[in-house]
């Protein structure tokens, strides 16, 4: 709750007790009906203050963080971490590629360009030119795992067609979907498929499709 009164400068209140522990604590005031953040301590109780509490509360995050060997790549490795994930969702080779790039690049990731500067490695040195990027090996044999399933089978093309498209669409359990679920291509959540992951969505993209059909 603090870290969003923080980054969003007030909340509405709702007399929570969470709320009111931050009250009492003196690091937000109430001023009228919203949440806000005290000038109490702010140059310390900042978005780095709260990220590495987060951190420490969260002990996978932490083995996370040790392991990727990111922890003097930027001042909010944390949310570098976060940032990988959302290019990734957690899939092990590409994160362990983008720990690696992110931990040989010359570059420190300061504050506020997490998002930034990550897409930008991410762009650089896996989707463009991928099939001869860090990630080639793995992201070649997907391509071909699909391409040898795809020859004259038309539903798999639509189906992946669609569902990258649609962003989502329903399971319905059919030969295509099954397939492209075993082969890790698109991820099954909450009765919905979707695209595995975003560096997928980029490289395996509509116009990848095109040339296969």
């Amino acid at each position: 709750m603090y870290r969003q009164i923080w980054l969003q400068g007030g909340v509405a209140a709702t007399g929570s007790q969470a709320e009111q522990e931050l009250l009492q604590s003196g690091l937000v005031i109430q001023d009228n009906d919203r949440i806000k953040r005290s000038s109490l301590e702010r140059h310390i109780f900042n978005d780095c203050w709260i990220e590495n509490q987060l951190v420490r509360l969260q002990p996978y995050s932490k083995i996370r963080l040790k392991l990727s060997g990111l922890e003097m790549k930027a001042s909010l490795p944390y949310k570098v971490l976060a940032e990988i994930t959302s290019w990734t969702n957690g899939q092990p080779f590409l994160t362990q590629k983008v720990y690696q790039i992110i931990r040989e690049h010359k570059s420190f990731i300061p504050r506020n360009q997490e998002a930034e500067q990550v897409a930008e490695l991410v762009y650089k040195y896996v989707i463009d030119r991928w099939e001869t990027s860090i990630a080639a090996p793995h992201l070649l044999r997907l391509s071909s795992q699909f391409l040898t399933f795809s020859l004259g089978n038309k539903p798999l093309l639509l189906s992946y067609q669609e569902i990258w498209h649609s962003h989502q669409v329903p399971f319905n359990r059919s030969p295509e979907q099954e397939y492209l679920l075993d082969i890790g291509l698109i991820k099954l959540d909450q009765g919905q498929v979707k695209i595995a992951n975003r560096i997928y969505h980029c490289i395996f993209d509509h116009i990848w499709l095109e040339e296969q059909m």
